[in-house]
């Protein structure tokens, strides 16, 4: 297909997904079946297949770097694990499935796209904590978790959080302290693994954000 055409093709199929893709209430609701996910997975199979075809030329014509490729290249795959996490219907599992391929993306991101840099992961406590949270029964377990030790190991967590959500002798600490944000040690938040949290206030969104 030309430029244009793929262009046009794959907006129509990420405007069909998108579509009938639906996820809430800690519960998945099975959109996609079989047929369709064999399709999804066709289009974005061939996608794959026409890039890596074409890969020398959108370089050697300066149409691409070797890193956007790579970028590109690993969204048109990851597309393909999008469908299959709306394909499952058991919450649970769904959950577990959306951890793992989140632990595959570290591992790529470490070892392959910055694997001479440090990487800063940003996510849900729950998906990055070193250990499943104990006191959340919509928690399997984690995408760090599911990393090779000696990734886990070289991992430092900080958790971001609001001031309602400290714990009081925390807030009364916090009413005293000055400026829009602070940081402060608290190793015991969840199950005690992360380092630090960092708690917001007065920030200019504040209001905004702030939990009803």
């Amino acid at each position: 297909k030309t430029d244009t055409a793929m262009i046009n093709a794959c907006e129509k199929v990420r405007a069909r997904f998108l579509n009938k893709s639906r996820y809430s209430d800690y519960s998945v609701s099975k959109v996609i079946s079989i047929e369709e996910l064999k399709n999804y997975i066709k289009f974005y199979s061939s996608l794959s297949d026409s890039l890596k075809s074409r890969k020398q030329v959108l370089l050697s014509n300066n149409l691409l770097t070797e890193f956007q490729y790579k970028i590109i290249q690993h969204s048109v795959l990851d597309k393909i694990r999008n469908v299959c996490f709306f394909s499952i219907s058991d919450f649970y599992k769904a959950n577990n499935y959306r951890d793992s391929i989140m632990s595959q993306n570290i591992l790529w991101l470490v070892n392959d796209l910055y694997n001479d840099k440090k990487v800063i992961l940003w996510g849900h406590d729950a998906h990055i904590s070193k250990k499943s949270v104990s006191n959340d029964k919509h928690t399997n377990i984690s995408s760090i978790e599911m990393l090779p030790t000696e990734i886990k190991n070289q991992i430092e967590t900080i958790s971001l959080d609001f001031v309602e959500r400290a714990p009081k002798e925390i807030r009364k600490r916090i009413d005293k302290m000055q400026g829009n944000t602070f940081y402060i040690h608290h190793p015991d938040y969840m199950n005690g693994e992360f380092e630090d949290v960092i708690y917001f206030k007065n920030t200019e969104d504040y209001e905004k954000y702030k939990l009803k």
